[in-house]
């Protein structure tokens, strides 16, 4: 997949599968991390966002469509 931005650098990102992606990033916000991208939802994929924590690991929160 090319990168969204010429200034992305290649990476690996770790999706976490969680039932509730908005209340999980108030926690990633309550706790000091940083949302990279609001919730959304995706048709037949599911609701998600990207986040970091403080140290700045990035990962992704995803709750899958049924």
């Amino acid at each position: 997949m090319p990168a969204m931005h010429a200034e992305a650098p290649s990476m690996w990102l770790s999706w976490l599968e969680i039932s509730d992606v908005d209340a999980a990033c108030e926690r990633v916000k309550a706790n000091g991390g940083a949302l990279l991208s609001e919730p959304m939802d995706m048709h037949t994929v599911g609701r998600m966002a990207m986040a970091k924590d403080p140290t700045g690991a990035v990962f992704g929160l995803i709750t899958p469509a049924t």
